[in-house]
């Protein structure tokens, strides 16, 4: 009995490590309310250019963009850990913050 136990406990285990694995992505790609897309890698990401970020977000206050980059890559970042190659990115009410969903939730 003990042995079916760990058997199947074993299999349990092996497949969510298989699942979790398939999770991981190359890059996720992000799109705010415009049809402009920003690719970020996974494995090597680096930060959008000041342009790249007033591009996406539509940044008309160019003290925020610093800020808003900062918060575009968290988003990426949880993004590829979420294992999300698609997300739409939002910004809130006050402009300042920023929110992201898969893109197919939109």
């Amino acid at each position: 009995m003990n042995a079916k136990l760990f058997v199947a406990l074993s299999l349990v285990l092996a497949s969510s490590a298989a699942m979790a694995a398939d999770q991981n992505i190359a890059a996720v790609e992000v799109r705010a309310e415009t049809a402009n897309t920003l690719t970020i890698s996974c494995s090597n990401p680096s930060l959008p250019s000041p342009d790249d970020v007033a591009r996406i977000l539509i940044v008309n206050d160019s003290t925020q963009t610093s800020a808003l980059r900062h918060k575009l890559m968290s988003a990426a970042g949880e993004a590829c850990k979420a294992g999300e190659a698609n997300i739409v990115v939002t910004r809130g009410a006050n402009g300042k913050s920023l929110s992201w969903a898969p893109a197919a939730a939109r």
